[in-house]
């Protein structure tokens, strides 16, 4: 079983089969060689006439002057997994690797996504915790004018983070309370 992430970033996990299957364009579908993102030039691969999978022209053989059908398409009982005797070989573990390549590359995407997501909600944060702070600065002064006091401005609960003093602002909330009535 491998995990692989969709379009829309959902993880799936698919048997071997499957993740070779759902990714027909990552791969020559005749030696399984993984093509990380960017397949051969166009005149060293043939496309299949029936699906997207991409086959490396000397894979081919002589099928290039007819329309070109990978393995999967011409077959309809095709498996990239024929078990002969229950022994797994060389022939069985490129279709293997490769799949697990696959998955590899779909997981690496998956944190790149995961990590840029972090990223911007990290910034907007920030940003938000600013205005919050501003906001709450401008509130003060306002209150203070209002009452005729015009201290000097300290928000920091004295501990050097940072952090907005908790009773400055409920001395706020109060003073808006006695406003209001």
């Amino acid at each position: 079983m491998s995990s692989l992430t969709t379009r829309n970033g959902i993880l799936r996990r698919l048997c071997t089969a499957c993740v070779l299957r759902l990714h027909p364009s990552s791969f020559c579908p005749v030696c399984f060689v993984f093509y990380a993102g960017s397949p051969p030039q166009p005149a060293k691969r043939v496309a299949c006439s029936n699906c997207c999978s991409i086959t490396h022209s000397h894979c081919a053989g002589d099928t290039l002057l007819t329309s070109y059908r990978c393995p999967p398409c011409k077959n309809s009982s095709f498996s990239f997994f024929p078990l002969r005797d229950n022994k797994m070989d060389k022939e069985l573990a490129l279709p293997l690797l490769c799949a697990s390549k696959i998955a590899s590359s779909s997981m690496g995407n998956a944190v790149t996504v995961a990590w840029a997501e972090a990223d911007r909600k990290v910034r907007e944060a920030a940003v938000a915790r600013k205005r919050a702070r501003e906001a709450l600065e401008h509130l003060v002064v306002l209150t203070r004018k209002e009452n005729g006091n015009v201290e000097e401005l300290e928000l920091d609960n004295g501990d050097g983070d940072g952090d907005i003093d908790i009773d400055l602002v409920r001395h706020i909330e109060d003073s808006l309370v006695k406003v209001d009535d």
